[in-house]
């Protein structure tokens, strides 16, 4: 038999392939630590930071894990990977499935974080599932994980982000705390940040002058799944000549939704309001322009008007505009219908040339409730806490209905110049205008929470849904497959049980490639051995060989064939399951495949 070759055989590489092993793994809290597989929760803190001064009382008021990590580092070190730039795939911590996949990030994040060694290259998609008493969690394929208790929840209606033009959930006021939540529950007034639209739309929404808060309950105490310890937007609706002071949201860029008549197709907008029992602001400044008479440089003021109603968002411009796509309204103490939601849509000189629809009853009780005003097949609707409050005749029909002027505003509406500076020059009185101040009028006092704008009308199905699940879909975190990381970021009490008490499924992957060889054994090759049963007095160290293995016709088995390089250095070598006899009146060929 032939131990080994005494000249290399004569090889062909053919085409590589690769294909990926997957290996299935079931684990428990209780073995994961078997396989240094770890679980925590992260706790976002904006309080002072000074690890190395242990008598920081904010340090020492820092929540901990059980084994002594702050929890403030892990949610700043997950937030890295998992929050990035969550509107930028290029610079994300993990782009693959970007655009398929949600990532809201509340203050609380609790993480699964598995090994290298065990999930090999990266987790197989659609194999991750994590359940308990409470919840079944999986993912999709794509890396969103999924709540499937959520999906078979009694007439629940889920969407997705192809459904919307804007999603704004406004959970990132946690960024605008001024300290540890469990010492300093104050927030940071914002004078102009940016906040996440989570739907595939290319909009950016801004808030002014406006301050975060959280929903009253105890955060995990339960709440609507996810809604308890979320976060909102509250505008304070005062208004100053001198500054422009208004608090408000714009979302730039939604102009163009007005330009390209989106307004004239079906459409839909919802979102939570708390309107306290009353507005601060009944006056604006619209009316005619006065000169100050103090100097020859003066000032120019709008002098203030009476107004019935704020504006808690709207599309529309200038007031005197004859295009009012739509306006979402609250009537403040000045007339009898105070705290009342009227939706104004139409083509007029003014609001009573408008089609309107008003609430039945009063909002201002300083309760969340929730609004839907939308279109549906020329038809003008307004919901209030799901129910139908009135559906008229669409004034848009037939007309263009449409603004070039004017993003989406929540909080007021942009009107002109307030306040401006005159400069006098010569004798006839030329003017230059300078410093103006804008004006935001009929501002809103309350605060608002999850506004969105859909492509198409709901069906009332959807609207109660919304209402009642304070959701849009079954989405509680992400898996982010080439880190093995499994993050879960919805607020309900049920996930702060399971990261302590669950059943882990998933499939690790590991890429191979697949080398093959075509290995030519020509007629008379390879007919001798070192084997010491072939030579003289069974001697290995012996140059002669027996009788036997001397003969023309020996022919020896071959049982292992070995591939090397051009320096002769082994690379691979495979015994055969069955020896073959060397050839002696034909070629052989072997195909030899290994992987790498």
């Amino acid at each position: 038999m032939a131990r080994f070759t005494y000249k290399p055989i004569k090889g062909t590489s053919l085409a590589d392939k690769k294909y990926t092993m997957h290996k299935s793994w079931t684990v428990t809290d209780e073995t994961a630590g078997a396989y240094g597989i770890v679980s925590y929760s992260g706790q976002y803190s904006n309080g002072e930071w000074s690890i190395s001064d242990n008598n920081n009382t904010n340090v020492s008021n820092e929540p901990q894990t059980t084994d002594s990590f702050y929890k403030r580092e892990i949610f700043d070190s997950l937030k890295h990977i998992y929050y990035r730039d969550p509107e930028n795939s290029f610079i994300s911590g993990d782009n693959q499935y970007f655009r398929q996949q949600t990532r809201n990030l509340h203050r609380l994040i609790h993480v699964v974080d598995i090994p290298s060694r065990i999930f090999g290259d990266r987790l197989r998609e659609g194999s991750v599932t994590m359940s308990s008493g409470k919840a079944y969690l999986y993912d999709d394929g794509v890396g969103n994980i999924r709540d499937k208790n959520i999906e078979t929840l009694s007439n629940f209606e889920p969407f997705t982000k192809d459904d919307y033009y804007i999603k704004l959930d406004l959970n990132e006021g946690y960024k605008t705390q001024k300290g540890n939540y469990k010492t300093d529950s104050t927030f940071i007034e914002n004078k102009g940040i940016r906040l996440l639209d989570f739907s595939n739309g290319p909009y950016t929404a801004i808030g002014r002058d406006i301050t975060f808060d959280y929903h009253a309950l105890a955060m995990g105490a339960g709440g609507m799944y996810g809604r308890s310890g979320s976060s909102y937007v509250t505008l304070h609706g005062s208004q100053s000549i001198d500054e422009d002071t208004n608090s408000y949201i714009e979302i730039d860029g939604t102009v163009q939704m007005s330009v390209d008549r989106l307004w004239n197709n079906n459409w839909s907008i919802s979102t939570w309001i708390n309107v306290p029992e009353s507005q601060s602001v009944t006056q604006s400044f619209t009316g005619n322009w006065v000169n100050e008479q103090t100097t020859s440089n003066r000032w120019q003021n709008r002098p203030l008007v009476d107004n019935d109603y704020n504006i808690i968002a709207t599309s529309q411009a200038q007031s005197n505009n004859r295009h009012t796509p739509w306006e979402l309204q609250v009537y403040n103490s000045r007339t009898s219908k105070k705290g009342k939601i009227r939706f104004l849509r139409g083509f007029g000189t003014d609001d009573t040339t408008l089609t309107e629809i008003t609430s039945s009853t009063a909002l201002n009780d300083g309760n969340w409730h929730h609004v839907v005003i939308q279109v549906a097949t020329a038809s003008m609707q307004l919901y209030i806490d799901g129910t139908l409050q009135a559906s008229k005749t669409d004034p848009a029909t037939n007309i263009a209905i449409y603004d070039q002027t004017a993003n989406i505003l929540i909080g007021g509406r942009k009107w002109s110049h307030k306040r401006r500076y005159r400069a006098a020059s010569g004798e006839r009185g030329v003017f230059f205008h300078s410093k103006l101040a804008t004006n935001y009028i009929h501002p809103f006092k309350g605060s608002v929470n999850q506004f969105r704008v859909f492509k198409n009308y709901l069906s009332s199905n959807q609207i109660t849904s919304m209402k009642n699940y304070y959701r849009d879909s079954s989405i509680v975190g992400n898996v982010f497959y080439n880190h093995g990381m499994i993050t879960i970021t919805d607020l309900s009490g049920s996930y702060n049980d399971l990261i302590d008490d669950y059943t882990l499924n998933f499939k690790s992957s590991v890429e191979r490639t697949v080398h093959n060889y075509k290995c030519v054994v020509e007629d008379g090759e390879y007919n001798v051995s070192l084997n010491p049963s072939v030579r003289k007095n069974y001697d290995p160290n012996s140059d002669k060989l027996q009788g036997i293995a001397s003969s023309s016709n020996f022919s020896p088995y071959i049982t292992t064939i070995g591939l090397v390089d051009d320096s002769n250095q082994l690379l691979a070598i495979g015994k055969l399951a069955y020896p073959v006899k060397s050839p002696t009146d034909i070629d052989i060929t072997f195909n030899v495949q290994f992987d790498t």
